[in-house]
């Protein structure tokens, strides 16, 4: 089945408008995505500065936040976290307790949202 016939079904199985623009959109989305990573991969802007540089160092960092906490087990199911994203040595043991908490669980999709610290503008930015 072509691109162009997989989208036409996709577009007739879904019933409402919303769904419909919400699948083109997500669907451009991928195909964008797909390229953009074909190109390049991003190298990190601030390696070195707010986390360790070196591979090995920045595991065991990690390992260090992750093994340092004991979150209490919570009833219920944890739909979010909103963690901080400041450098490791301000914030590394906040983000392993939140990241603790879901270790396990069963998510299907992740969403990440964050700031834009480079650009200032209107709205939102989807890469």
């Amino acid at each position: 089945m072509g691109n162009a016939n997989f989208v036409k079904k996709i577009l007739r199985a879904s019933g409402n408008k919303t769904a419909r623009i919400f699948i083109v959109l997500a669907l451009n989305y991928l195909l964008v995505a797909s390229v953009c990573q074909a190109e390049k991969v991003k190298e990190p802007g601030v390696s070195g500065a707010f986390y360790p540089d070196n591979k090995q160092q920045l595991s065991q960092s990690i390992d260090g936040f992750l093994n340092d906490v004991n979150p209490l087990a919570m009833e219920g199911a944890i739909f979010a976290l909103i963690l901080p994203h400041a450098g490791y040595s301000f914030s590394g043991r906040t983000a392993a307790f939140g990241y603790k908490l879901i270790k396990g669980k069963p998510y299907k999709t992740v969403v990440v949202i964050g700031p834009s610290h480079y650009y200032a503008f209107n709205g939102a930015s989807v890469y």
